[in-house]
């Protein structure tokens, strides 16, 4: 018994290290709404919408990450499909119940960066405002607070420091299937 501890110590000893490749983080959010009075076309006092959404990254060798995350989504309003398939294209007129909202492979060398997959493509860096950030999509349906789209697309980075050149190639963004 005692060889059998000796010769696990080592293996037990690194799999902290291992450990630290993997991360992972996720939130419950629901969004409750009361209202004190009915409306001609709807007779409820209250709205919920709920998100669960899960994250996790993988950092396989030290110049390769594969990142990735789903949503699991619930309302009362029919705003979310009630079918339970897990849905990747986001072109639907309601909300995907379960959705792999990104999936995508990072390679990154030096000053060069390569990312694979279904990603946000953010442009520009300001503080409020970004002007050249208009090639993102949105999903509209609440309309005062829209969240951005991921959209499949390869995307290559060469930074130099002080400047960096963006080279992208999407898919097109969300179509609609009336």
């Amino acid at each position: 018994m005692d060889r059998l501890a000796w010769a696990l110590l080592p293996a037990l000893l690194c799999l902290p290290a291992l450990a630290q490749n993997f991360n992972q983080r996720g939130f419950l959010e629901s969004d409750l709404s009361l209202y004190p009075q009915t409306a001609p076309n709807d007779s409820s006092h209250a709205i919920d919408d709920s998100l669960f959404r899960y994250e996790a990254s993988y950092k396989a060798l030290p110049w390769l990450r594969f990142a990735g995350s789903f949503d699991a989504r619930f309302d009362t309003h029919e705003e979310v499909e009630r079918t339970a398939h897990l849905d990747w294209q986001d072109r639907s007129l309601q909300r995907p119940a379960l959705s792999l909202r990104e999936f995508n492979a990072t390679i990154t060398k030096d000053k060069l960066t390569a990312e694979f997959g279904k990603q946000f493509i953010r442009w520009g860096k300001a503080d409020i405002l970004n002007p050249t950030d208009r090639f993102a999509p949105r999903d509209f349906l609440a309309v005062t607070d829209p969240d951005f789209l991921a959209v499949l697309a390869a995307r290559v980075i060469y930074d130099t420091g002080t400047d960096s050149f963006d080279f992208v190639w999407q898919t097109p963004a969300k179509l609609l299937k009336l």
